[in-house]
This record gives structure tokens, C-alpha cells and sequence, in this order.
């Protein structure tokens, strides 16, 4: 059974910990799972809080999306405006585009200096951070780097549920789809 359909991957430890190092840098204790929500087109919105005792000031959106369009990125600027409003707290959204992102959405991304396979959404008011993470950005003919993929490329690779691309992470051992597949059989 595929990991999207079942419920307590979002809150498990090694999950949160994996999305909040590789958006802040932050350790995955810090943080606590808070809301989920399910859309009729399967996309998701995942919220994690920073825990009271912490330091940290940002919540995690992390966004779960077929197509990107602009109906989608609109949902996705009120989801972190609500989180603002309901809970004090700005958020940095990592949107994981597991089909296409429209042309309208991808006229206005720029390609992250961070990471090739990550593009970014400059001067945003409504989020500290605006990550997008595209399937279609993704060269996995390149054998030498897959090993060494960041997690959240890896983990749109593996919520793009193609097979073919999750079987050559797995033999080449990338550490990433190793703890995904583990946290899927414990579920």
C-alpha cells in the first residue's frame, strides 16, 4: 500500500524531522505535527508547528499537489495567511508538484541557488520561504548525484508513485527513499 494512503506517516518522527532539517535547518524535535488536510483532488496540506519550549518561529506548510495551477497556488497563499491569522506565526511552504505546474505559476519562479531541482517564489509578504519542488525538474538519468539527492527532491520523487524512479533510488542506496520505505512498512 502506497504511503499517501495511509494516515500516520505526517506525524511520524523521522518524517518531521526530515521536512523541517532540509526547509530550516531545524531539528526535527523542535517541531510538532498540528493539522493535515485532504482535498477532493488529492492534494494535501501539512502543517508543523514549532514546539512552545523552542526557539524557532516558523511553521512548515508542507504542500502535497498533482498540478500546480493558479487556482492551487491561490489555495496555497490563503493556507499560509490562515496559519498567520490563527495561529501568530509566519510559515515557510514547501510545495511538492508531483504532476505539472502551470506556465502562469512557473513565469514567476526562479531557480534556487540552493538546490538545481528546487525553484523559489521571491518576495513573498505571506510566507517567509516559497519553495517549489517539481518531478519534472528532476534528472535521475545522473547516477552519480541520486545518492546524494536532498530529501525533499527524493521525497516528490516518491509521492510522484513512479515506480520506475523509486526502484533506482533504492538500488543505489540513497538514504532518503531508505527511511520512506521503512516509515511506510511501519504504518
Amino acid at each position: 500500500m502506497d504511503l499517501m494512503q495511509k494516515s500516520g506517516w505526517m506525524q511520524n518522527p523521522d518524517f518531521i524531522g526530515l521536512i523541517t532539517t532540509s526547509v530550516l535547518n531545524e531539528d526535527g524535535h523542535h517541531f510538532a505535527f498540528s493539522t493535515a488536510q485532504l482535498f477532493d483532488d488529492g492534494s494535501w496540506f501539512i502543517v508543523y508547528l514549532p514546539r512552545p519550549e523552542t526557539t524557532s518561529s516558523d511553521a512548515i506548510i508542507l504542500e502535497i499537489q498533482k498540478n500546480v495551477t493558479e487556482i492551487s497556488f491561490t489555495r496555497s497563499i490563503k493556507k499560509c495567511l490562515q496559519v498567520y491569522n490563527e495561529l501568530k506565526v509566519q510559515a515557510s511552504i514547501v510545495i511538492l508538484c508531483i504532476g505539472t505546474i502551470s506556465f502562469t505559476v512557473s513565469s514567476l519562479l526562479s531557480p534556487s541557488l540552493k538546490n538545481p531541482c528546487w525553484q523559489i517564489l521571491d518576495k513573498t509578504v505571506w510566507a517567509n520561504k516559497c519553495l517549489f519542488i517539481s518531478k519534472d525538474e528532476i534528472d535521475l538519468d545522473d547516477s552519480k548525484n541520486n545518492q546524494h539527492l536532498d530529501p525533499l527532491t527524493v521525497l516528490a520523487m516518491y509521492f510522484s508513485d513512479n515506480k520506475i524512479q523509486k526502484q533506482k533510488l533504492q538500488d543505489i542506496g540513497n538514504p532518503t527513499i531508505k527511511l520512506l520505505d521503512s516509515i511506510n512498512k511501519k504504518q
